[in-house]
């Protein structure tokens, strides 16, 4: 077990104890066929990490958190009526035991709803929980809200300056998957710099330029794809995509060369541990990425320069920033990388300690719009195609300090973050 520091003891209940779940009576599913609401990720942590007391609901309990995982958009888990994107009439509030329901209203339990593994956002959030909150009567100070989301708490304190609100919830980012990948490095070493520096010297003219691992045909993925295509960058990358539709795209100009690529897809992932190409292919088509999630990709990072990471956010429209295991696996496994993700997700990582590979790679696409960003990172890759196999190397050499500071950073983080939000945890309920 991994240590972390003394922490006072927090009490979460639930309606079934043995699957550490509550709103048990709501069916519904989400777009994904998952259910509506599901075990809290954080919770769970702290279940095995600390000193924290887990409990069944009982008639006399008393300050206490309810804890429930809220996963995708909030549409596939607020409910109201009166908001047009939401999925389900019925709303998060209505799911509510009687005991929790009179419990928050006299503050005597805290709602605890993880978003941890996901980053969505929407500009109607904020609204909606404070208007269902107070057609329940329940004070906003009980409200714990986690979010994969890195923007949260600085545009929450934003909307309650401009709507005058002095109550409020405890909003807290939390990326989950740095935690959860620094704590996979206690038990393993994914790639170390050494083995990265002699497999590339003995490898030097087979290293492929870049890899883009992709499996869920979002938006911004699509575009990067197209955009690999119109750069001539697909044959001097180690790629994965899944098929999309291309009737956006029956109009452009390269509609035959984007075509006549697609129908190499779906792209496999190089690395698989399934027994046959049937079952790779199965479940890598469908919705569920958590047969990929612990997956270092070791050899594709030894067989290429740098790492694209392809995360679930891009666009400015989507109100978020979000960094998922993705960005801190080649951090994992000693690598360079990109981000293919939200404006200025280098400067989050920056602000978490890390360092990020300028004047290696012109970082500048970091703070470009949506359109500029994708070609400013294609304009990059570029770049590692018309260096020649010697000078890829000297270029790899020279980030040696940045990737190992990266590693010795993201391996001290396996106690750090949960430490973090306990203590904001602890203090917001002893208020």
């Amino acid at each position: 077990m991994v240590a972390l520091k003394p922490v006072s003891n927090l009490l979460f209940a639930y309606e079934d104890l043995e699957n550490r779940s509550n709103f048990c009576d709501c069916k519904d599913l989400n777009r994904s066929g998952l259910r509506r609401f599901s075990m809290s990720p954080l919770a769970s942590k702290l279940f095995y990490l600390t000193t924290s007391t887990h409990v069944k609901v009982q008639d006399d309990l008393t300050n206490y958190i309810i804890p429930s995982g809220v996963g995708h958009h909030p549409d596939n888990w607020c409910g109201n009526l009166t908001i047009s994107d939401v999925t389900f009439n019925k709303s998060l509030f209505d799911y509510l035991l009687p005991k929790f329901k009179k419990d928050l209203q006299n503050k005597k339990a805290w709602l605890f709803l993880d978003q941890s593994l996901e980053g969505y956002q929407t500009v109607w959030l904020w609204d909606w929980f404070h208007l269902e909150l107070s057609n329940n009567n329940i004070p906003p100070s009980q409200i714990i809200y986690i979010t994969g989301n890195l923007l949260a708490s600085t545009q929450y304190n934003e909307w309650c300056l401009q709507n005058n609100v002095s109550n409020k919830m405890l909003v807290v980012p939390f990326s989950t998957f740095e935690h959860d990948t620094s704590l996979a490095l206690v038990h393993t070493y994914a790639l170390s710099w050494e083995t990265q520096v002699n497999y590339k010297k003995l490898n030097t003219n087979k290293i492929y330029a870049f890899s883009a691992l992709q499996k869920r045909p979002r938006r911004q993925r699509i575009e990067f794809f197209v955009s690999l295509i119109k750069h001539s960058l697909l044959q001097h990358g180690i790629i994965s995509m899944n098929e999309f539709d291309l009737a956006p795209y029956e109009f452009d100009p390269c509609f035959d060369q984007i075509s006549n690529e697609c129908k190499r897809l779906p792209i496999l992932p190089p690395e698989s541990k399934y027994t046959s190409k049937d079952m790779e292919l199965n479940i890598f088509t469908s919705q569920d990425s958590g047969n990929f999630v612990q997956d270092f990709n070791i050899q594709t990072h030894l067989n290429t320069w740098v790492c694209v990471t392809s995360e679930s956010s891009y666009y400015k429209d989507e109100v978020t920033c979000f960094l998922s295991e993705k960005t801190f696996k080649p951090i994992a496994c000693h690598q360079p990388f990109i981000i293919l993700g939200a404006k200025n997700s280098l400067e989050y990582l920056r602000q978490a300690g890390y360092k990020t590979f300028s004047p290696y790679i012109d970082e500048s696409y970091d703070e470009l719009d949506d359109a500029e960003r994708m070609e400013a990172i294609a304009r990059e890759l570029e770049k590692f195609k018309m260096r020649s196999p010697t000078e890829n190397l000297e270029w790899f050499l020279g980030v040696e300090d940045i990737v190992r500071h990266n590693y010795n950073v993201l391996h001290s983080k396996h106690t750090t973050p949960l430490e973090e939000i306990l203590q904001k945890v602890q203090k917001h309920v002893s208020i």
